[in-house]
């Protein structure tokens, strides 16, 4: 190759490279899902993409995306896990389907097939426990026998 090629190649490379880091820090203080999967969007251009220094930089953000992927839904099943009912886990369950979820389908589906199975196992935990009695307040108190007796204040 001639040094202008040389120079070229290089370039590229480190345009690449720079692109990774920059994608790295912004995947880094994503808060939402969405965030994420755009920021993990970097493309190579097509001369060097086969490199193994490029595919290095490109793997390194496809994995710091897929571990942040991972805290972010595990911030969420927390969250769903804090529901009591069989309806509010379902509720929140279409909520983020709809808003974060989608965006796990593709590039992240070992964490949508993971995210997946959590749910229903969370629903079945809540749907196998028993439905818990009315709390002692709602209840009125059993009329007393005694009629010297007053209630108590």
């Amino acid at each position: 190759m001639t040094d202008g090629t040389n120079f070229f190649v290089q370039t590229l490379i480190t345009r690449v490279a720079n692109d990774c880091s920059s994608a790295r820090a912004r995947i880094r203080v994503s808060t939402n899902m969405r965030n994420v999967k755009h920021a993990s969007d970097v493309h190579a251009n097509p001369m060097v993409r086969a490199l193994p220094q490029v595919r290095q930089e490109l793997r390194s953000v496809h994995d710091a995306a897929e571990k942040r992927m991972d805290a972010l839904l595990d911030q969420q099943l927390q969250k769903m896990a804090a529901c009591a009912t069989g309806d509010e886990i379902r509720a929140e369950h279409a909520r983020l389907l709809r808003n974060d979820w989608c965006f796990l389908r593709g590039d992240f589906s070992r964490i949508y097939h993971r995210a997946d199975r959590e749910y229903l196992r969370l629903l079945h935990r809540a749907e196998q426990l028993p439905a818990p009695a009315a709390p002692l307040e709602d209840q009125e108190p059993a009329p007393d026998d005694d009629e010297d007796s007053a209630p108590a204040p």
